[in-house]
């Protein structure tokens, strides 16, 4: 009579759960992948679907950045931390503003357009309200260049009145136009404004300038 030993029943029967196991991977393979899927759709592995979203979110954020030129701007007036700070271009007023702590009382946010992109080596100079009509040298000196043209991203209403065949009709058209698209990137850029066409911008071409 064949003797089988205890080892050799152990291996047989492990032999055979393991082809029990391979068959039905074999043949229930399309039916796992769709389980997966169906605990993933319906929430069962939502942390783990989420979690690869914000991976690959992460990822292209740092690549976006990566590419991104740092630029140095200094901003000062009543602002709690003024000083140079360090910023990427794409960034805005309202960034560098949050960046030096926000404002510092009586601040004068009417005069700023905080939506305007930041230039590589600007100075921001967030006025404060004590300075009203008669504000600092240092404001002042803002709406001019050093030929005593006149700024048209920083001067105020009073000043573009100034200007040849500029009432404060225009004069306000100007200060709209700033606030709702940004600085102006040319002098020529003034032919967009309402109000605005060639012959007037031929009259005040040599009054202005832009920085």
């Amino acid at each position: 009579m064949l003797k089988i030993n205890k080892k050799e029943i152990v291996l047989v029967i492990s032999a055979l759960v393991l082809g029990l196991l391979g068959g039905y991977l074999f043949f229930n393979e399309g039916k796992t992948e769709n389980l997966v899927n169906s605990l993933i759709e319906n929430g069962g592995l939502e942390n783990n679907k989420n979690l690869i979203v914000n991976e690959s979110d992460i990822k292209t954020k740092q690549t976006k950045e990566d590419k991104l030129k740092e630029i140095k701007v200094y901003i000062t007036g009543s602002v709690k931390n003024p000083g140079v700070y360090n910023m990427y271009e794409g960034d805005r007023i309202i960034d560098i503003f949050q960046k030096a702590g926000g404002e510092s009382i009586g601040a004068n946010l009417e005069q700023i357009n905080m939506a305007s992109h930041l230039k590589d080596g600007e100075k921001i100079y967030i006025p404060n309200l004590s300075e009203g009509e008669n504000r600092g040298e240092q404001f002042a000196n803002s709406f001019y260049d050093s030929e005593g043209k006149i700024n048209i991203n920083t001067a105020r209403q009073n000043e573009l009145e100034k200007l040849t065949g500029i009432g404060p009709s225009k004069a306000s058209s100007i200060i709209k136009h700033r606030k709702e698209n940004g600085q102006f990137n040319s002098i020529k850029d003034l032919i967009k404004v309402s109000g605005i066409g060639e012959a007037t911008l031929n009259n005040i071409e040599d009054e202005v300038c832009v920085k």
